[in-house]
């Protein structure tokens, strides 16, 4: 019956085996079908928990079927298992994938850099727990004005940290300014 279903379905991907937390008894293979990661996948689990594993399965399984597959890998853990295979991108944040997040376009900057600003602070909550403090959104704020006030180049990650040095030098006797502008590039 199971063959029947998986035969209708289409192809599938074989996880491993399922098992019942309570009694560790193998109930039987644990497939994924293909047709369900039409849209999105999402893995949670614990450290050490087989997140990754279960990843680098799923890949498999995708080329294995023909499905071209695009990995977003921050650590490199997936490049020596699938680097240079075919039907694969692999995207690593700062070597081959940069997203504009600081590019401005059109007349009212300031309106823009307040937007950039507003979107760092949201970063700042999601990852920190905490916003930017006053100080280091004037800082930041600072930073942004003084890139923009010149140039039409985009303004990546790096090139913000080096204009806070910059400032951070300019601002040693200024109260606050180069803790709050370390603070900032920290975070960054």
């Amino acid at each position: 019956m199971q063959d029947e279903i998986n035969r209708i379905r289409g192809p599938v991907i074989h996880l491993g085996d399922e098992m019942l937390v309570s009694n560790p008894m193998v109930r039987g293979p644990l497939r994924l079908q293909l047709y369900s990661l039409v849209r999105h996948a999402h893995i949670t689990g614990t450290t050490g928990s087989g997140k990754s594993n279960t990843a680098k399965v799923i890949c498999s399984g995708l080329l294995d079927n023909g499905i071209p597959t695009v990995i977003l890998d921050r650590n490199g853990e997936y490049a020596e298992e699938f680097g240079g295979k075919e039907k694969v991108a692999i995207l690593r944040p700062g070597e081959n994938l940069s997203i504009a997040l600081f590019s401005l376009e059109g007349e009212d900057r300031e309106a823009q850099i307040a937007d950039r600003l507003s979107l760092l602070n949201h970063f700042y909550i999601v990852c920190y727990n905490q916003e930017l403090s006053p100080l280091q959104g004037r800082v930041v704020r600072e930073a942004l004005s003084r890139h923009y006030r010149g140039s039409k180049e985009t303004l990546t990650v790096s090139r913000l940290i080096e204009v806070l040095e910059r400032l951070m030098k300019e601002a040693e006797n200024r109260g606050g300014w180069p803790e709050s502008i370390e603070a900032a590039i920290s975070r960054l």
